[in-house]
């Protein structure tokens, strides 16, 4: 039998939510049934919240967390905006949901992913309580492709070659990987701790940090959760301009991240030399030529001798704006009818 271990740091405390989930929520009308339930479904011994972020939704999600809220008052904590706080960029989502998460821990499930275990939540507070040392616990899950149904069962021990799940701190920001973030449980502090550098994936600046404030586990003989890949979602999405943008700030997060972490090193020069040769010599040069900003462009001339010799012709007859906005237009005219590529 299971040993459960639950501990107060005081009296005070004991009414507040031990755990506040995360749920952001934005058109997950097909999947947020099965992610709520996944949520109201979980059996502890203490107190937990769900504040479920409807970020201004156009389709049937709000009525769907409306009717969730009223059966389940005690769990889901509804948040509605009347603007959405996502496309702002400027950390309104963030302090919005920052003010609300007022667990000793934080969860997160997006409305598009779900829980398949109901004792997730108890499994990882559990094992947190006692491992004071450690800021945040993750579990395998599973990989479900939505488009074929195919699923990849406990990702991180069977597929271990694409889901690695132990990094020290440079191995995270060099080649950083995915660790499920709906299987995290992490403690309050650190979640509010981060440190604010922009990125296209802000997973990744949140396991930096947790790995170096404290340590990180991962229990590897629980799947707790189903991550959903859906061609819908940003993540997945089809637009070359998406991924341009997407790439490129994922890039600049990764030497931002080295330069925190280990200022005026070795290893974040390196990073920097390398991640914009490689970047440019990959299959997003002709997204740079068409959609580069003269900062990326002044940047990538700073590492013009790492390029291959077509990318070192490509970007000297690009350096100029017009022409590259007249090679923006002739790309276009070329392969827009075999790509679903979005202005």
């Amino acid at each position: 039998k299971r040993r459960t271990v639950i501990m107060f740091d005081d009296m005070e405390n004991k009414d507040k939510p031990m755990v506040s989930i995360q749920c952001l929520v934005y058109n997950h009308e097909p999947y947020l049934r099965q992610c709520l339930d996944g949520i109201v479904m979980q059996k502890t011994n203490f107190h937990f919240e769900a504040i479920v972020h409807d970020d201004c939704s156009t389709d049937g999600s709000r009525k769907i967390i409306e009717e969730y809220g009223a059966k389940y008052p005690d769990i889901i904590k509804p948040i509605y905006e009347k603007e959405n706080q996502y496309s702002k960029k400027d950390g309104s989502l963030r302090r919005i949901l920052n003010a609300h998460l007022t667990g000793k821990y934080i969860a997160l499930c997006e409305g598009d992913d779900y829980w398949i275990d109901p004792l997730k939540l108890q499994k990882e507070v559990d094992y947190l309580e006692i491992h004071q040392n450690v800021g945040m616990c993750f579990t395998n899950f599973d990989v479900k492709y939505e488009e074929t149904g195919f699923v990849k069962k406990s990702a991180l021990t069977n597929y271990q070659d694409q889901y690695p799940h132990q990094y020290d701190l440079k191995q995270w920001i060099a080649h950083p990987g995915y660790i499920g973030p709906m299987t995290w449980l992490t403690r309050n502090e650190l979640w509010k701790s981060v440190p604010k550098i922009p990125s296209s994936d802000g997973t990744y600046v949140l396991v930096a940090h947790f790995i170096q404030s404290g340590k990180i586990h991962c229990l590897i003989d629980e799947t707790t959760a189903v991550y959903r890949s859906n061609k819908g979602s940003i993540t997945q999405s089809n637009s070359f301009k998406v991924q341009y943008w997407q790439k490129l700030n994922f890039y600049y997060a990764k030497i931002a991240l080295a330069d925190w972490y280990y200022p005026n090193s070795d290893f974040a020069e390196n990073l920097r030399n390398k991640t914009y040769a490689v970047f440019f010599n990959n299959s997003y040069a002709k997204k740079i030529l068409s959609y580069g900003s003269e900062k990326d462009i002044a940047l990538l001339e700073q590492h013009f001798s790492s390029l291959s010799l077509v990318n070192k012709v490509l970007f000297l007859v690009c350096k100029s704006s017009i022409i590259r906005k007249l090679f923006k237009k002739v790309y276009l005219a070329l392969v827009h009818k075999k790509t679903h590529f979005e202005v």
